[in-house]
């Protein structure tokens, strides 16, 4: 009986060390969990932070942007004409007043970036005229294409 008491003891004290283990074990993993975590939502936090200032600053941005240029001085700028308002009324212009904003246009197209980038020789004036020559040279053929409108 004696020997059983003492088996029966050890038994105990080792079910005791290894659940002392396990439970000290299981903290220890789930403060580095936690750890790992909080660095992480740290992470997070200073990117969002970041990118809600830059969200703000284009905001911000965007804000000047639209008081800076109002569309007749954009226009003004595009068309070479110095537009203060909206057109009131029509009147016949002759073929140089409807030129000089066609030139300014093209003028204005050719100063951009985006179409210097094409390294267009000729100007981007000379290259619309070749290409409505181009196009008028070869035009489309109606073939019945209406006929199935009237029957």
């Amino acid at each position: 009986m004696d020997r059983l008491i003492k088996i029966l003891a050890v038994i105990f004290i080792l079910v005791g060390i290894c659940f002392f283990t396990y439970s000290r074990v299981n903290n220890w993993h789930a403060d580095e969990v936690d750890t790992v975590l909080e660095q992480e939502r740290e992470k997070w936090q200073k990117k969002t932070d970041k990118l809600e200032d830059r969200i703000e600053s284009q905001q911000e941005d965007l804000v000047l942007q639209k008081k800076a240029i109002t569309p007749y001085e954009k226009m003004n700028e595009v068309f070479g004409e110095s537009l203060t308002s909206p057109p009131s009324s029509p009147k016949e212009k002759t073929c140089q007043e409807i030129a000089q904003p066609v030139e300014a246009f093209f003028s204005y197209l050719d100063n951009q970036e985006y179409i210097k980038s094409y390294k267009i020789k000729q100007g981007t004036l000379k290259l619309f005229e070749q290409t409505v020559s181009q196009i008028s040279g070869n035009l489309p053929i109606v073939s019945e294409e209406t006929k199935d409108l009237l029957s």
